[in-house]
C-alpha cells in the first residue's frame, strides 16, 4: 500500500473498524452496510486504498486465520484481532507494512514465523501459492469484478451527457444501451479523483441502482418514497421529472454516514 507513513497506519485501523462492523453483522445475521458504502463513507481517507485492502483482507481472511492460528500469534499480545488480519495480510500478501506504531512493529517482528506457517500451510494442502487455497466461489467473484466496467451516471441538473462524454474521451466512454444518462467507461478505470465527480456533475454508480430508479419512470407531479435509500444515489435521478416530493428514508443506522 503506497501511502504516506502518516497516513498508512490511520488506513490499517479504519480498515480494521470496517471488516470488525462486517463480521460482526454476517455472524449476527443483519445485513448492516456494504463495504462499499463503509469505506467509501465521507469520514475515510484514502477511500480507494481502504476499499482495495477491505476487500483483499476478507478475501484471504480464511488463510490469514489459519496462519494466526498456526504461529499462536494472539497469545501473548493485545493487537485486536481485526487489526491482526490487516497487517498479516500486508505482511504476507500486501505491500507490506512499515512500523508505524506498536501493534505494526509487534506483526512485523513475527514475519518469518508468519511466512514459515504459510509456507507449510501451502505444502501440506498440496499447492504452489495462497490464492489456490481460495474458494471457487471466490476466485469467480474476483474475476467478474476485475471484468467489470466503471459505469458513471450523468447528473444531468448539471451536466450534459455529450459535456461528460468529451471530458472522458481518453478512456473511450460509450453511452449505456439501456439507460441514456449512464456511461460505460474500461474495468479499472479510476475516476475518483476527477473533477466532475468532484464537483457532482457524475456519480460513480452501478448500473443496478440506475436502473431501478429508471423503472419507476415517475411523471411530473408524482411523489416518490425511497425506503431503502443509503446512500441516496439513486433520489437524484428522479429530479429532473419534477416531482412533488422525492423522500428517502434509511432505517439501517450504520448506512447513514454513507456518501
Amino acid at each position: 500500500m503506497s501511502l504516506p507513513e502518516r497516513i498508512e497506519g490511520k488506513v490499517h485501523r479504519q480498515v480494521a473498524k470496517i471488516i470488525s462492523r462486517l463480521l460482526t453483522a454476517n455472524s449476527s445475521k443483519h445485513s448492516g452496510a456494504s463495504i462499499k458504502s463503509l469505506t467509501l463513507a465521507p469520514r475515510i481517507i484514502a477511500k480507494k486504498a481502504t476499499h482495495a485492502l477491505t476487500c483483499e483482507t476478507l478475501k484471504y481472511l480464511p488463510v490469514i486465520r489459519e496462519v494466526i492460528a498456526a504461529t499462536r500469534l494472539m497469545e501473548h499480545n493485545e493487537v485486536p484481532i481485526e487489526l491482526a488480519y490487516v497487517l498479516v495480510y500486508e505482511v504476507l500478501f500486501g505491500q507490506g507494512c512499515r512500523s508505524v506504531a506498536d501493534e505494526e512493529r509487534y506483526i512485523l517482528a513475527q514475519k518469518a514465523k508468519l511466512k514459515g506457517a504459510l509456507s507449510k500451510h501451502l505444502t501440506a494442502a498440496g499447492v504452489k501459492s495462497a490464492a489456490d487455497l481460495l474458494s471457487m466461489d471466490v476466485r469467480e467473484t474476483a474475476e467478474l469484478q476485475r471484468k467489470q466496467p466503471r459505469f458513471v451516471r450523468v447528473n444531468t441538473l448539471k451536466c450534459t451527457v455529450q459535456h461528460a462524454l468529451k471530458s472522458f474521451k481518453k478512456f473511450s466512454p460509450v453511452v449505456d444501451e439501456h439507460l441514456d444518462d449512464l456511461l460505460v467507461l474500461p474495468p479499472g478505470t479510476d475516476l475518483h479523483k476527477h473533477p466532475l465527480v468532484l464537483s457532482g456533475e457524475v456519480v460513480l454508480q452501478g448500473k443496478g441502482s440506475c436502473m431501478s430508479a429508471h423503472a419507476v419512470a415517475p411523471e411530473p407531479g408524482w411523489s416518490v418514497v425511497d425506503a431503502c435509500a443509503a446512500p441516496a444515489l439513486k433520489a437524484p435521478i428522479f429530479y429532473p421529472s419534477r416531482l412533488t416530493l422525492a423522500l428517502s428514508l434509511e432505517v439501517s443506522s450504520t448506512s447513514l454516514g454513507t456518501p
